[in-house]
């Protein structure tokens, strides 16, 4: 069985998937293929950059967000990551010598490569630097220009787009594709014949932990949950946090808000899935269903989506117990939970006041919503859900995504990022 891994050593996220892709490979018995693409090929040919539209850019938040998160994770690995002072640096040649190199060389070329470009700060444009790192594999830079290995990089990078993959890091395997370090997991566990996290492997099961030592006793910890049920990543999400609150003995408080009062206040699309390139858009349906499996909880992608949920969120915030009946309404039973009559439904299922339609009304509710979207603005959210963990003797830290519940876990026993 192959494990293709595709990457561009540019990518931060490819360096932190490339650590540790040797290690996924040998417990799977997979043959791993090192298979270099040009990162800023695949966005020009897709008409994007970071993810977006050309004619779309990402908020202030948004990119603050992201430059956190590559500093998050590498030490969360334990990486020693240093943001490249020329970033994003031009890897063209370096891409084009990795192409020219036979594994398993190719491989140990490339980690040494990421290591000068994301530890070491090196530019690997200067043929100089370039060629002295080549000569430590005992490699020359004489293949570089040769139309050979450029036409065969470009046929690397043109086939996986004909294959659907937008961005890097991506792992083919049994006929399809994960794109993310932070999916590496899903990778395993189906090459490992599992798809849900509690019948996985022990060693799967606890992916991305932090060991915290026992005389880092952490505080107690306060969680505000920013949600919105508009949101396919927030109902999963919501599906987990109560039983990783409780696992940390942490107190959870609940801030309904609005997702596109946010989006449009910090300059995101208001509908962002609606904004992805096709290959983009298809990979969230099946990045969807893919976390629905682990978590195993149920999942159905609405008809009615994109959806208003002002009067849900409402709801929400008049009283809690709402929100998971109305999740579960939207994002599995396919209900329009804009429609009063079907918000009504649902709670009266649920055993809820009617009356809290009224509720939902009143300006007391009104003016907190807006206050609750207001508060994730200032603190930097740029989605949902978004998780903010204050405790005694540790600094507040603002997380973003469903897929960040091993480093809110993290936060919960104590650990924090270096500044």
């Amino acid at each position: 069985m192959d494990l293709e891994f595709l990457f561009d050593i540019v990518c931060p996220y490819a360096w932190m998937a490339a650590t540790q892709i040797d290690g996924l490979a040998a417990r799977t018995g997979a043959r791993l293929v090192w298979r270099p693409v040009l990162l800023g090929g695949m966005l020009k040919a897709l008409g994007e950059e970071g993810g977006l539209p050309r004619s779309s850019t990402w908020s202030p938040a948004r990119e603050e967000m992201g430059r956190l998160d590559v500093e998050r994770m590498a030490r969360l690995r334990g990486l020693p990551y240093q943001r490249n002072p020329a970033h994003p640096v031009r890897t063209l040649e370096a891409m084009r010598l990795l192409q020219a190199t036979d594994e398993p060389l190719r491989g140990r070329l490339a980690l040494r490569l990421f290591e000068a470009i994301h530890v070491q700060g090196l530019d690997l444009s200067d043929r100089d630097i370039l060629a002295s790192l080549a000569a430590e594999q005992g490699q020359t830079l004489d293949p570089i220009d040769r139309p050979a290995t450029k036409a065969a990089l470009r046929a690397s990078t043109e086939a996986a787009l004909e294959e659907g993959v937008f961005g890097v890091p991506t792992f083919r395997a049994q006929g399809r594709f994960w794109w993310g370090a932070d999916r590496m997991h899903l990778v395993e566990a189906a090459l490992r014949g599992h798809r849900t996290r509690a019948r996985a492997p022990v060693d799967l099961q606890g992916h991305g932990a932090v060991p915290v030592s026992p005389a880092m006793a952490p505080p107690p910890a306060r969680v505000e949950v920013f949600h919105d049920i508009a949101s396919p990543y927030s109902y999963l999400g919501f599906t987990q946090i109560e039983g990783l609150a409780r696992a940390h003995g942490a107190e959870l408080v609940w801030r309904p808000m609005l997702l596109g009062a946010l989006f449009r206040q910090i300059g995101t699309p208001n509908v962002p899935i609606a904004a992805m390139n096709a290959s983009r858009a298809r990979y969230l349906a099946q990045d969807l269903a893919d976390h629905a499996a682990w978590w195993d909880v149920p999942f159905a992608f609405p008809s009615c989506f994109p959806v208003r949920t002002v009067l849900a969120m409402r709801v929400c915030l008049a009283e809690p117990r709402a929100a998971a009946p109305l999740y579960e309404a939207l994002w599995v039973h396919d209900r329009d939970v804009s429609r009063p009559e079907v918000v009504a439904a649902v709670l009266a299922e649920h055993g809820l006041s009617p009356t809290l339609l009224q509720a939902a009304e009143t300006e007391a509710i009104k003016a907190q919503l807006q206050a609750n979207t207001e508060r994730a603005v200032q603190l930097g959210a740029c989605g949902a859900p978004s998780f903010f963990v204050e405790s005694r003797d540790r600094p507040g830290i603002l997380i973003w995504g469903q897929d960040r519940l091993d480093l809110l876990g993290a936060c919960l026993d104590g650990w924090r990022p270096q500044a």
